[in-house]
């Protein structure tokens, strides 16, 4: 009898697999990964719709994947700990403390993980209605960490730095170690953008080279304004790049498989810059603005070739070709690193 008290007064799990949700069969339209797909569906509708970008498919399908994976941890079901109807607020918490507990991210980073499996669950209540959470989302509410933001220079290539990659750049035969890092420091290009490149984005006019960075194929930039021409720098057309372009002949330039992990892993292991606060591929937009800063480049110049243009900067440069001469001309005016460190 005092087992069977006992066994009577024992607490559930903490987790919601008791929920009604829970013990339905499993349905993969509730499931986080459903929800991500369906609303990379809904984002692809449409004659001139704006597609769903790839790497944030892969992040959200990451998070909810290791969202599943906890709860399935601490014994949930594998089919509801998938299943985004059951996420509670108590969980929630429960995953930032396993995550903090680990020691080994950032505040900023848990945050990130816990916005995504918000941002998943609202997508659902867009998409389900009042078959999902009808309450309201329950991380609503959820405060974030503080963190401490690091200064730009922080995350920005020092030249010897710079000059360490792009050397350790010329002695690779993979095509994205050998060309990323100098396509990235002489045009401040995000990674994304350059790892999508092909060589039909790349044209002459007025006797000289310059890239497009465009939505066309089916390609994602970051805003509208990420839309844009650059002059190939002279230093960048001496290494040889263009003629890399012109024997690759038709199609992507890179492979687009892991192309931020793969870049990060090689500055730190192979090229050996290994400084913590460094952003190995954000920190070259960083590096070029410094080199447009030290130029004397106009601000409108640089906003317009790094892709934050506002109205005003367009109106002045990239909207037709008459204006393409001033941009080789504000490009011209960009250092050659390797000579502004002393190398050869």
């Amino acid at each position: 009898m005092n087992g069977t008290r006992c066994g009577s007064l024992r607490s559930p799990p903490t987790f919601v697999a008791t929920r009604k949700a829970a013990a339905e069969p499993a349905d993969a339209r509730f499931s986080f990964q459903g929800i991500v797909d369906a609303e990379k569906a809904r984002r692809a509708l449409g004659r001139d719709a704006k597609p769903f970008p790839e790497s944030s498919v892969r992040k959200y399908s990451k998070r909810g994947q290791e969202f599943a994976a906890w709860r399935l941890s601490r014994g949930m079901p594998k089919t509801a700990a998938s299943d985004a109807r059951t996420v509670t607020r108590e969980e929630a918490e429960q995953w930032r403390a396993s995550l903090l507990d680990q020691g080994t991210l950032a505040n900023r980073t848990v945050n990130d993980k816990l916005a995504s499996i918000s941002t998943i669950i609202e997508w659902g209540r867009g998409m389900h209605r009042g078959d999902f959470h009808p309450g309201g989302n329950p991380m609503d509410g959820l405060r974030k960490l503080d963190f401490r933001v690091l200064d730009s220079d922080a995350r920005t290539y020092g030249i010897e730095e710079a000059i360490t990659v792009l050397e350790a750049a010329r002695r690779e035969a993979e095509v994205r170690r050998r060309w990323l890092p100098w396509v990235c420091a002489y045009t401040g290009m995000r990674i994304e953008e350059a790892g999508q490149l092909k060589a039909e984005d790349f044209f002459q006019a007025g006797g000289r080279w310059f890239l497009t960075v465009s939505t066309s194929g089916r390609r994602s930039l970051k805003t509208a304004s990420s839309q844009r021409r650059i002059p190939i720098h002279p230093s960048l057309e001496a290494e040889g790049f263009l003629k890399f372009v012109q024997a690759v002949g038709k199609g992507r330039l890179f492979l687009s498989n892991r192309i931020q992990p793969h870049m990060s892993e090689w500055v730190r292991e192979t090229a050996g810059v290994k400084r913590k606060e460094l952003s190995p591929n954000h920190g070259w937009r960083h590096f070029f603005e410094d080199l447009c800063a030290l130029a004397n480049m106009p601000d409108a110049a640089r906003d317009y070739m790094t892709g934050r243009a506002t109205g005003k900067s367009r109106d002045l440069y990239g909207r037709s070709e008459v204006m393409l001469p001033g941009l080789t001309k504000a490009m011209d005016m960009v250092a050659d690193i390797l000579q502004l460190g002393g190398a050869k």
